[in-house]
């Protein structure tokens, strides 16, 4: 698969008072001008959540929904009985195969919260649904990449359903990634 550039000014941005999202894909929003997917990467969404702005329940379903903590906290509760707090630098991973139901939302009353959203069609439909987090600050590990999602748990990633892995890390000025 050829690299391709998708530039700041080309994503599309939408949402309401208390969700901004950029989005690099189409999130299968017709007309859009952007592609409606990378291969089984069907989005790809840098949103801000602001002071108080919260998604009630809402149906997830054979979907790998990737939530990578940029700034600030978010608050995430569903019908497995999960409720998390998810925080700087933490990874989510639900795996919603046959069904789940989730909210998330800011908990901050003065703070925005910035996450990236990453959703992958999953290898195999209709799977048990299943709610991972992996906690890792990388504010002392630095210059470096971190494996925090692969289809085999290597490293202690987070088990994704589907061929893809997800790498993250902090580096110096001047230091290149490798």
């Amino acid at each position: 698969m050829e690299p391709q550039l998708f530039k700041a000014a080309d994503r599309g941005i939408f949402g309401n008072d208390k969700f901004r999202i950029q989005s690099v894909l189409s999130n299968r929003r017709p007309g859009t001008g952007r592609p409606d997917n990378f291969g089984r990467l069907i989005v790809f969404n840098d949103d801000i959540v602001s002071p108080g702005g919260f998604l009630g329940m809402h149906p997830h379903q054979n979907i790998e929904v990737i939530t990578i903590l940029l700034e600030g906290s978010e608050y995430q509760e569903d019908d497995l009985g999960t409720k998390t707090e998810l925080l700087t630098d933490h990874v989510q991973l639900i795996s919603s195969g046959s069904g789940i139901m989730h909210s998330s939302g800011n908990p901050s009353g003065a703070s925005n919260a910035r996450n990236l959203q990453i959703w992958f069609e999953p290898r195999v439909r209709d799977t048990k649904p299943e709610v991972q987090l992996k906690a890792i600050d990388l504010r002392e590990k630095t210059d470096r990449w971190h494996l925090q999602i692969s289809p085999d748990g290597a490293h202690g990633s987070l088990i994704i359903k589907q061929d893809a892995w997800l790498s993250k890390g902090r580096f110096s000025t001047g230091t290149s990634p490798s």
